[in-house]
């Protein structure tokens, strides 16, 4: 049907339940159904609860899984980071060799003076991503044992920051207002605006 030439599908398959939708060229939402994924009966009855979960989301909608333009199926796989990481570094040198001098990767010392330029800038929280490419569990284990016993000790009671933050939290230190253009241009609609705590109060 014409009306219907700019309808699609779309089902995602999961481990525990299979949803469908309809949308439109515009991606609003007419429809959509939901069952549980099959755990007996294996492909052939998995294969059965996608085209009834479409058929339902189809019907949901008014129209027909013949009369949609197309169907789109998501399903999951297993992906190896470390290759699809070593394919993006081949094809990005200069950003890979930014990335990996502006990380937390080297000796006790070359982290701790890293640390100790982050906390020029007031940061007092990092987050360490230990578990990537092909470090073993033991590897793991270690680094976090060397980083808690060799740099750790340095950064745990700071007490000139901490009168800072306080002065900050306050009210009392301004920070000063910094052009956040590139991030809202990078992240869009991602990025999340906070309003203060006065505002929120007064609203």
């Amino acid at each position: 049907m014409e009306a219907h030439a700019q309808l699609r599908g779309g089902i995602d398959l999961g481990g525990t339940k299979i949803e469908a939708i309809v949308v439109d060229e515009a991606h609003t939402i007419l429809g959509q159904a939901r069952r549980l994924t099959p755990t007996d009966g294996g492909p052939p009855a998995v294969v059965a609860e996608l085209a009834t979960a479409m058929r339902e989301a189809a019907s949901a909608a008014a129209t027909e899984i013949s009369d949609l333009a197309g169907v789109g199926v998501g399903a999951p796989g297993e992906v190896d980071m470390w290759v699809e990481y070593s394919k993006w570094k081949a094809a990005n040198p200069e950003a890979a060799e930014k990335a990996l001098s502006g990380g937390l990767i080297g000796s006790p010392e070359t982290i701790r003076k890293k640390l100790r330029r982050f906390r020029t800038s007031h940061i007092d929280q990092v987050i360490l991503l230990n578990q990537a490419g092909k470090n073993s569990h033991e590897h793991i284990c270690e680094s976090l044992e060397l980083f808690a016993r060799e740099v750790m000790p340095e950064f745990k009671r700071d007490p000139e920051h901490e009168a800072w933050k306080a002065g900050v939290m306050s009210g009392t230190i301004q920070l000063e207002e910094i052009d956040t253009a590139a991030f809202t241009d990078r992240y869009g609609k991602l990025a999340v605006s906070v309003a203060p705590k006065s505002a929120a109060a007064a609203g």
